[in-house]
This record gives C-alpha cells, sequence and structure tokens, in this order.
C-alpha cells in the first residue's frame, strides 16, 4: 500500500472525527482544524512515498488532502445529523435568541434544508482547503526533509 493511501485513510478517520467533534459545536469551525488536518496529511504521505521534486510532492499530498477532505466531510455530515436531531428548529431559535438575534422558528423541512445546505458548502470548502494544504505539507517535507534526504 502506497504512503498516499496509508495516510489518507489514518486522515480520513482522523478527519472524520474533527469534523464529527467541531460539527456538534458549530459547522463553522471546522476549516479551522481541516487545515492542520490537511497539512499534516500530505506532510506524512511524503514522509512515507519520498517523492523527488516539488511537483511531485504536492501532487501527492494535494491527493492525500483530498481523502482527509472527504473523511472530514463525513464526520461533518454525521455530526450535522446528530446535532439537528438534538437541536432542532425551535433549540436553534432559542440559541439565536439567547445571542441576541431574533429569529422565527422555522418549519422542520426548511431547517433540514438550512442544515444540509450549509454543512454540505462548509465540507466542500473543507475539502478545497485539505487539498490545498495538503499539497503545502507535500512542498514542506519536499524542501525540509526530502533534501536531506537526497543529500545523504
Amino acid at each position: 500500500m502506497s504512503g498516499m493511501i496509508k495516510a489518507g485513510l489514518i486522515g480520513l478517520l482522523v478527519g472524520g472525527l474533527f469534523g464529527l467533534g467541531l460539527t456538534l459545536l458549530s459547522p463553522y469551525c471546522t476549516p479551522c482544524a481541516s487545515i492542520f488536518v490537511g497539512l499534516g496529511a500530505g506532510f506524512l504521505a511524503c514522509v512515507w512515498d519520498k517523492p523527488p521534486d516539488n511537483a511531485a510532492g504536492a501532487a501527492t499530498g494535494a491527493k492525500t488532502g483530498v481523502i482527509t477532505g472527504i473523511g472530514y466531510m463525513g464526520g461533518e455530515m454525521l455530526g450535522m445529523l446528530i446535532n439537528g436531531l438534538l437541536v432542532g428548529p425551535e433549540g436553534a431559535a432559542q440559541t439565536a435568541a439567547r445571542l441576541g438575534i431574533d429569529i422565527p422558528v422555522m418549519s422542520t423541512g426548511s431547517y433540514w434544508t438550512s442544515q444540509i445546505l450549509i454543512n454540505g458548502v462548509c465540507g466542500i470548502t473543507n475539502i478545497a482547503i485539505a487539498a490545498g494544504l495538503g499539497a503545502l505539507g507535500g512542498l514542506l517535507w519536499v524542501q525540509t526533509l526530502g533534501k536531506k534526504s537526497a543529500a545523504t
């Protein structure tokens, strides 16, 4: 099994757990963690695959970041489902009222539509962030540890 697949599966699991946990708090927090999970997965893939140059390192890291981002989105969607079942439209209106925002209680259909749209957009954004930062992680590996291993 290639290092990219191994690192991608690790990132998929870690990303899924982070996505699940953060979505239970707020889906708006998830891009923050996808930065670190994508960067780490891309770097780890290059540790195992040892790409020879910047282009190969970036490609390996980006592909690993996409795998990680997909796991992250899966965890986020599971968190959205749990959060939605626990909070519901009435709970969302009460939470907004505590924050000083006056919103009417949504219908159940509107509530779930908004939940799916918000979390879907956040999930797609997180895949893109994880892929981009995975590529950066691959480049960082090539520029730091990769050059050291090539010199020896």
